[in-house]
């Protein structure tokens, strides 16, 4: 088992780098926002990702997660997590002080706030929700310095190609 986390802000391509990571190698994906009770919940979100993955999968023990239900706000069972092969963890809250133990590589997405802005609002209809979910965002990454607890940091045109040249040693 080999598990690495994709963490940025919101915006910074997390989503579309797992994504592209589980077309290529076929690993299973985890997506941090499936533990947030909703839009308040980034601390809560992580902090489950410790307790309730990271730490039974390093236990060798399958994980069934939950999913949180944006349109009706309430969780639902969500995936099955066989603690096996690469296991790629995207969102914010991804990489923290409890969780960086439990991570074999830890990947740092970067982008400037106006490329963010215009992919996340893009991507979700409108932006009604960034002024929130930036303030917690401010407080999450102030308090646990994800940037600096990652091994690398990338920009948000990284690719599949990249992660995987890093994964086999190929880049520094």
């Amino acid at each position: 088992m080999h598990i690495v986390a994709l963490d940025g802000r919101s915006g910074s391509g997390k989503t579309t780098l797992a994504d592209q990571l589980a077309r290529r190698t076929g690993c299973q994906v985890l997506h941090v926002e499936n533990f947030y009770p909703g839009w308040e919940g980034l601390d809560a979100g992580s902090e489950y990702l410790v307790r309730e993955v990271l730490v039974p999968l390093r236990e060798g023990k399958s994980v069934r997660t939950h999913r949180w239900d944006w349109h009706v706000d309430q969780f639902f069972a969500g995936a099955l997590i066989e603690p096996a092969g690469l296991i790629v963890i995207e969102g914010c809250g991804a990489i923290s002080n409890a969780s960086r133990p439990l991570l074999d590589v830890a990947i740092w997405l970067e982008a400037d706030e106006r490329i963010r802005r215009a992919r996340a609002t893009t991507r979700d209809g409108d932006e009604s929700w960034w002024l929130g979910w930036q303030a917690q965002e401010d407080a999450f990454y102030t308090r646990e310095q994800s940037d600096r607890l990652a091994d690398y940091v990338l920009d948000a045109d990284a690719t599949a190609d990249d992660v995987l040249a890093l994964l086999r040693g190929e880049r520094g």
